[in-house]
C-alpha cells in the first residue's frame, strides 16, 4: 500500500472523517472537545497529519511540537487499515521527520480493566516500533496513563506537562 501524508488545515473536507475516527477510536473521557482539537491545529505548536492509502483516508496523528519534544497526543488508524502495517509506517514517518524524542501516553496496563487485552496490544505495538516505557505515570479524567518515548525524555513528565500547558493555556484542561 502506498502511504501519503498531508498536513491538515481546519477548513479541509477531511475534518468530518477525522472527527468520526476520533470519536470512534477514543473514549469520551480521553478526548478533548473537538472544537479545541480543531483550534489546536491553527496553533504554531499543534499539527494534525492525515494519512492516506491509495487516496483513501486511513488515519491521523495529532502532535504538539516544541524544540525539545514531540508529543503524540492522538494516533488513530481506520479499522479497515488496522493490522496492515499502517500504524507502524506512520510512526516510522514521524521518527524520520522529527529529530526530537516523540513521547506519548497510553492507558496504563491493568489486568482488571474491561479493555485489558487492548491495552497490552497497544503497549506491545509501541514497544515493537522503538518506543520504551519511561517509568513516568500520570492520570487525567480518572484514567491512569503510562508514558512511552522514542528516545530519552529529558525532563521527564515535567517536559510533557510544560508543552501541554503551553498548548492549552486558555482551555478547560489547565
Amino acid at each position: 500500500m502506498n502511504l501519503e501524508v498531508r498536513e491538515l488545515h481546519c477548513a479541509e473536507k477531511e475534518i468530518d472523517a477525522i472527527k468520526k475516527l476520533y470519536k470512534s477510536a477514543f473514549p469520551k473521557n480521553e478526548r478533548m472537545p473537538f472544537w479545541i482539537f480543531k483550534k489546536g491545529i491553527k496553533k504554531a505548536s499543534g499539527c494534525c497529519l492525515t494519512f492516506y492509502c491509495d487516496n483513501f483516508f486511513a488515519g491521523f496523528a495529532y502532535l504538539l511540537i516544541s524544540d525539545e519534544l514531540v508529543y503524540l497526543f492522538y494516533l488513530a488508524v481506520d479499522g479497515i487499515y488496522r493490522s496492515k502495517g499502517i500504524g507502524s509506517s506512520i510512526l516510522a514517518y514521524l521518527k524520520s521527520v522529527y529529530k526530537q524524542p516523540i513521547a506519548l501516553d497510553i492507558e496504563a496496563l491493568d489486568e482488571n480493566a474491561v479493555n485489558a487485552e487492548v491495552r497490552k496490544k497497544r503497549k506491545a505495538f509501541y514497544l515493537r516500533n522503538g518506543f520504551s516505557d519511561t517509568g513516568e505515570r500520570s492520570s487525567f479524567n480518572k484514567v491512569r496513563y503510562e508514558t512511552l518515548c522514542s528516545g530519552k525524555l529529558s525532563g521527564g513528565r515535567k517536559a510533557i506537562n510544560i508543552l501541554l500547558k503551553r498548548f492549552f493555556k486558555k482551555s478547560i484542561f489547565f
